[in-house]
């Protein structure tokens, strides 16, 4: 079985998991947190006290159904979002926060808590996948995908990032990631960014004319179906192609 975890960023990904279960025959268990993270890296997100609640419910739950062979991916909203689907927040605080979002994780204990937490998994016999911090956008796309709504404010600068700047960006919060995965056998990172921002100065929130996004940072239906194919060989390996 897979099961699949997370916030609003899990359910975004239904159609890739629908691809996955209907192509490999696996049952796919998405258990949505209410809106809280699981295990987001993210201090200020995962010591609120309704998602601490949350998440150690969904733990006791997945800790009696796991069985050896299943698989736990985590997919997460892991970097401070630069805009959300009405405001764009102050670009120089939220750099800040990402360029130092391993000291953060790492003076608040969360990177221990998170390899605590995984370990109980992997106690059960379970591989776990942990997405890696996705390409964000300072731009919702569907508020300035068209011509006349492109010149909304929301929508200055346009979808794109320089790739090598968005990679600084990132570059803190997938060390940590990977901190964690390199911290115990059977836990594995899945990164969707070089999928969706392949190698070139930048990285577009359009592809041959579509979104890759809906907004900022929810991936869009079009973007499912251009992750479906690597997810779907990347669990696989993972299970040792069962």
């Amino acid at each position: 079985m897979l099961f699949v975890v997370g916030d609003s960023h899990a359910l975004a990904l239904a159609p890739l998991l629908e691809d996955f279960a209907l192509t490999t025959g696996w049952h796919v268990s998405l258990y949505d947190n209410a809106g809280c993270p699981y295990l987001s890296l993210q201090p200020h997100r995962d010591s609120e006290p309704r998602c601490v609640r949350n998440v150690e419910a969904v733990s006791g739950h997945l800790i009696e159904r796991l069985r050896p062979g299943d698989i736990v991916f985590l997919p997460s909203l892991r970097m401070p979002r630069f805009v959300d689907q009405w405001t764009r927040y102050d670009h120089d605080a939220i750099e800040a926060m990402a360029l130092r979002a391993r000291d953060d994780a790492e003076r608040d204990g969360a990177v221990g808590r998170a390899v605590a937490l995984v370990s109980r998994l992997t106690a059960q016999g379970a591989h776990v996948v942990l997405q890696a911090p996705n390409l964000l956008l300072r731009t919702p796309l569907y508020r300035c995908a068209d011509p006349w709504t492109r010149g909304h404010p929301l929508c200055a600068g346009g979808p794109g990032w320089d790739r090598l700047e968005f990679q600084r960006l990132r570059k803190p919060m997938l060390n940590t990631v990977q901190s964690v995965a390199a911290a115990m056998p059977g836990v594995s990172v899945f990164d969707p960014f070089p999928l969706l921002c392949p190698v070139g100065p930048s990285c577009d929130g359009f592809r041959d004319g579509r979104p890759l996004f809906f907004d900022g940072d929810h991936v869009s239906g079009y973007a499912n179906r251009l992750l479906a194919a690597p997810f779907r060989d990347a669990m696989l390996r993972v299970s040792g192609g069962s």
